[in-house]
C-alpha cells in the first residue's frame, strides 16, 4: 500500500468520490465552462445562465441588431472608437467590415485622423452586429455629415473609411455583413484603388492582417 493511500482514511476517500461525482454531474447538466462573470452558455441547449447570483455581463445589453446611440469620446485607430451612451457607460466599438492600417504602418495615423475627422466628439448611431473576442461591439456606425446641417445620420462611417482609401474591406469576415454591404464595400475599395486614394497611393500597400503576422 502506498504512503498516500495509507494517509487517506476511508471517510476521506468517500468524500473525494462524492465531490468528483458532483462535479461530473454538473458537467453533464451544464456543459460549457464559466466565464469571468460566472456565466456560461449550455452547449446542449444553447441557454445562457449564471451561477452564484452573478449578473449577466454588460455585453448582453447590445445583442445582434440592437442600436447604441452615443457620443464619440475617443478614436483609437482607423477602425476603433469609444462611445459613451446616455447612461454614461462607455463602449469600445470596432467598425464592422473593415480593417485599417496599424498605427505603426504606413497610413496608420492618417487613417486614424480621417476617422477622427468624421466622428470625434459627435453623436453617432451604432448598429450592433456582435461582440468580438476582445469584448468590443462590432458594429456599423452612422453619423451626420459635417457639410449637411439639415441631414440626419446618413453617413456610413465604415464605408467612408474604405471609400477614402483609409481601410481595407475585410473580406475574411464578409459573412458578418449583409449581401448589399459586401457589394458596396467591394466597390468602394475598387474605386479607392483605381483613384489611388490614401493607402492605395503607396506602391506596395500591405494589408494589416499580413502586417500583424510579422
Amino acid at each position: 500500500m502506498s504512503v498516500i493511500s495509507q494517509w487517506i482514511t476511508a471517510p476521506a476517500q468517500l468524500a473525494v468520490v462524492l465531490i468528483a461525482l458532483c462535479f461530473a454531474a454538473d458537467g453533464i447538466t451544464h456543459p460549457g465552462g464559466l466565464g469571468a462573470s460566472g456565466c456560461h452558455r449550455n452547449q446542449s441547449s444553447g441557454e445562457r445562465h449564471c451561477h452564484d447570483q452573478v449578473h449577466p455581463p454588460e455585453e448582453d445589453k447590445y445583442p445582434y441588431g440592437s442600436e447604441l446611440a452615443g457620443r464619440v469620446i475617443g478614436v483609437t485607430d482607423g477602425d476603433t472608437i469609444k462611445v459613451i451612451g446616455a447612461d454614461n457607460a462607455s463602449w469600445k466599438v470596432r467598425l464592422n467590415g473593415i480593417d485599417a492600417p496599424e498605427r505603426g504602418q504606413p497610413f496608420g495615423e492618417a487613417s486614424r485622423k480621417h476617422l477622427e475627422s468624421l466622428v470625434a466628439g459627435r453623436q453617432v448611431l451604432v448598429k450592433s452586429v456582435k461582440y468580438d473576442r476582445y469584448g468590443r461591439i462590432l458594429g456599423n456606425v452612422w453619423v451626420q455629415p459635417r457639410d449637411c446641417a439639415s441631414c440626419e445620420q446618413t453617413l456610413y462611417v465604415n464605408h467612408a473609411q474604405v471609400l477614402g482609401g483609409m481601410a481595407w474591406w475585410y473580406r475574411y469576415y464578409a459573412a458578418d455583413q449583409t449581401e448589399e454591404d459586401r457589394g458596396r464595400f467591394e466597390s468602394a475599395e475598387q474605386e479607392a484603388r483605381n483613384r489611388s486614394r490614401g493607402l492605395w497611393s503607396h506602391p506596395d500597400p500591405i494589408p494589416p492582417w499580413v502586417w500583424r503576422r510579422r
